[in-house]
């Protein structure tokens, strides 16, 4: 990749110029070259302008696993707007109240979605002056003459957190952030053009999107991508076995999951992943020692830490290194990667080592804040 890219859409550009016959990613066994989905993503982008989406308006996406993902994702941002995906889940007074919560100006539904729901939904975002669309109203859009310039320091999505814990909050992450935390994760994780991605994680949730999609079209790795179904972790090690795959990466619990859920593991050859990462949530050591143990596998499962408001990945332990526990059992979480620096604190004052604080981060990957929520982001950054 070029040092020029500035920007996800110059990536994509550049690769639907270089290597425009290039897999992008298959999702469900189906491909998509660079081309096909720069095609789209322009296509995409033109019926937004059509539509009238301003400069900075907010998209918001309750789209799962798919290609329509990917199509509306960057080409809002080509279009020179902001994309904010959320669980595709959630029913219409839900989308409604994040639409409120992001001021957005737009609505992307899936395709597949039916006359009569677009219908339902319509009643509702008609009144508020909200455009709703699909993909499939996209056909046939005149591109413009040229679609907004775009900078580094424009916030190319949204990315909510979950609200467990409060009102879900809107990290905004530029363009820089994004490539910047790519080549963190990168030269942390030792990751190569050959790497073999697979993934069932969902993407509109940041592992899934920054680590398992944007990395591979950075490299122009390989990445196949599954439904994201909680339920069921078989078709996610078939794919593994099929593809041949070097690395995935899930939660603690959905390892745990695949202990419960599958019976006889040697269904399952593994023996390619370089690495299976987990992160996205407490990790423990049991897991590690179990899951190894039940794939034949070892010093294939590292630990990783990361936030949305750092982007996505702050640290890892290098693959093959071996699990490292404290007399407390607590899974160590590896190392800060390349310009990130981690403080433990307490009430803003260093603390030594082994201690039990807050995280203090400074990378150049950081957030600058909230979306329109001065008091979080006030809230979120440390005096130096």
């Amino acid at each position: 990749m070029p040092l020029q890219a500035q920007t996800l859409i110059d990536v994509l550009a550049y690769r639907a110029a270089h290597t425009a016959e290039r897999v992008a990613y298959t999702y469900q066994n189906e491909a998509c070259t660079y081309a096909e989905l720069w095609q789209r993503i322009q296509q995409f982008a033109s019926h937004l302008h059509r539509l009238g989406l301003e400069r900075h308006g907010r998209v918001l996406m309750p789209l799962p696993n798919g290609h329509d993902f990917f199509y509306a994702f960057y080409g809002a941002q080509l279009a020179g707007g902001i994309a904010v995906p959320i669980f595709p889940g959630f029913g219409a007074a839900r989308v409604l109240a994040m639409a409120a919560l992001c001021q957005a100006q737009v609505v992307v539904l899936p395709t597949a979605v039916s006359p009569a729901q677009l219908q339902q939904f319509r009643q509702q975002t008609d009144p508020l002056g909200l455009i709703l669309t699909t993909f499939a109203e996209s056909a046939g859009a005149e591109q413009p003459a040229a679609f907004p310039p775009l900078q580094p320091d424009d916030i190319a999505f949204l990315q909510y957190t979950s609200g467990s814990t409060g009102d879900p909050k809107g990290v905004q992450l530029s363009h820089c952030n994004l490539l910047t935390n790519i080549n963190q994760m990168i030269a942390g994780m030792a990751i190569t053009a050959e790497e073999i991605f697979v993934s069932w994680l969902p993407v509109y949730h940041d592992m899934g999107l920054i680590l398992k999609t944007m990395v591979p079209f950075y490299l122009a790795a390989q990445t196949h991508l599954l439904p994201s179904s909680l339920s069921d972790v078989r078709p996610w090690f078939a794919a593994i076995a099929a593809h041949k795959a070097t690395f995935t990466a899930a939660p603690d619990f959905a390892y745990r999951l695949a202990l419960r859920r599958i019976a006889d593991p040697r269904v399952y050859d593994l023996s390619s992943l370089r690495v299976a990462l987990n992160a996205a949530e407490p990790v423990r050591a049991d897991t590690i020692r179990r899951f190894e143990q039940a794939f034949g596998l070892e010093r294939v499962m590292v630990a990783g830490y990361g936030l949305a408001e750092a982007t996505v990945g702050v640290s890892m332990w290098p693959p093959h290194t071996a699990v490292r526990v404290d007399e407390r059992g607590f899974v160590s979480v590896g190392r800060p990667f390349p310009q990130v620096h981690i403080t433990i604190v307490q009430d803003n004052q260093p603390l030594p080592p082994n201690s039990i604080g807050e995280i203090g981060i400074t990378s150049p990957a950081n957030t600058r804040g909230y979306f329109q929520n001065p008091h979080g982001t006030q809230r979120l950054f440390l005096p130096l």
